[in-house]
């Protein structure tokens, strides 16, 4: 059960990158470049959504930045509020487009991975399965490839975070270099909030993942175990192991929930302290125009859901590395069969025949 918990000791980061890579079709890039695509034009989109906001809250003239990049509208309320619904409906779009390209990329690849594994066992000699558990097997070909695919799709998220961070600072340094000067602050206690608790949630990850391979244990072929259990008078102890393991995976599951919860309120006391910060710096009178700062404001104030996100995405991530290092030691098996099957045979001496007959 050690393969489930934790990843070999020569795997490298480099390496396994390698290895994800290398179980993804050419369909699967091919819908990953127009997913990257996508996430990109929607970020885009919708950092210009949130721009095309700012005359709306904080009326009068533009920035000369502002009106460098779009169509002053020159206090037309309603011009303005076209443009912005405008660049709101192209985002919405594009995020729709981004999402079911995304869903039909996470299907095929999870199974793919279904389709491949099985397919190693069904060619995989006896002899290396003598010491394997049925229920690592099960746990392999169910729950296990579950937790893989789900740190793909945590894997997308990252990428729609990337993009969406990237847009929205390029556009606050484009609107107020100055404002700039605070970023190194801020994407340090961004990542601090993001490391805290990631050890402990690292370990019930994986206890997590531990227990429930053991709780397929318990459960697989019911019937002949039932009569085990029964002929040796084990009921007790069964259900009293059962409700342990069941007890042990309620505690990880709210756990991690609570980890999730104080991570998100970490991260949304930084973001108003943030916020508050910017707008004290732009009474101060340091030449930072008011409408730019609300459009800084509403710019980083999108990045808020994928900070939250973002953590979350990293501990499935966490999560799946395991299982797929599993995952492709089962793998390994067929391959390894159909290798040995394709070696020609080894070169042996001539063969000689005798006769014998009877005296």
């Amino acid at each position: 059960m050690t393969e489930t918990t934790s990843a070999a000791p020569d795997e490298r980061p480099l390496a396994a990158w390698r290895a994800f890579v290398s179980t993804l079709s050419r369909r699967d890039m091919f819908d990953l470049g127009l997913y990257v695509a996508f996430s990109l034009a929607a970020a885009v989109a919708g950092s210009l959504a949130a721009v095309c906001l700012v005359p709306l809250l904080q009326p009068g003239p533009w920035p000369m930045r502002v009106g460098w990049l779009f169509l002053d509208a020159h206090g037309d309320t309603p011009t303005q509020a076209g443009m912005f619904a405008a660049a709101t409906v192209v985002f919405a779009v594009l995020r729709w487009l981004a999402s079911n390209t995304g869903a039909r990329l996470t299907a095929s690849y999870g199974t793919e991975l279904r389709r491949r594994v099985h397919a190693c066992l069904i060619h995989a000699p006896l002899a290396s399965l003598a010491n394997v558990t049925s229920a690592e097997i099960a746990n392999v070909l169910t729950y296990n490839t579950e937790i893989v695919v789900q740190g793909f799709s945590a894997l997308q998220q990252l990428l729609i975070a990337a993009f969406t961070a990237t847009v929205s600072f390029g556009l606050v340094f484009w609107l107020s270099p100055s404002l700039m000067l605070a970023a190194p602050v801020l994407a340090l206690f961004g990542l601090l909030a993001a490391r805290l608790s990631g050890t402990e949630q690292a370990r019930v990850s994986r206890a997590y993942v531990a227990d429930m391979t053991q709780l397929f244990w318990h459960s697989e072929d019911f019937p002949r175990r039932l009569r085990h259990v029964r002929s040796f008078e084990r009921e007790d102890a069964e259900k009293t192991a059962y409700g342990e393991i069941s007890r042990r995976l309620g505690d990880a599951y709210r756990r991690q929930l609570e980890l999730v919860s104080s991570g998100r309120l970490v991260l949304e006391l930084l973001a108003a302290a943030s916020v508050a910060g910017l707008f004290v710096l732009t009474s101060r009178g340091l030449g930072i125009a008011q409408s730019s700062a609300v459009a800084v404001c509403l710019l980083l104030g999108r990045l808020l859901p994928y900070l939250v996100s973002t953590r979350q995405s990293f501990q499935q991530l966490r999560s799946a590395a395991p299982a797929f290092v599993l995952w492709r030691r089962y793998c390994a098996l067929g391959a390894a069969a159909r290798e040995s099957a394709a070696r020609p045979p080894p070169a042996r001496g001539a063969l000689r025949s005798f006769r014998v007959s009877s005296p």
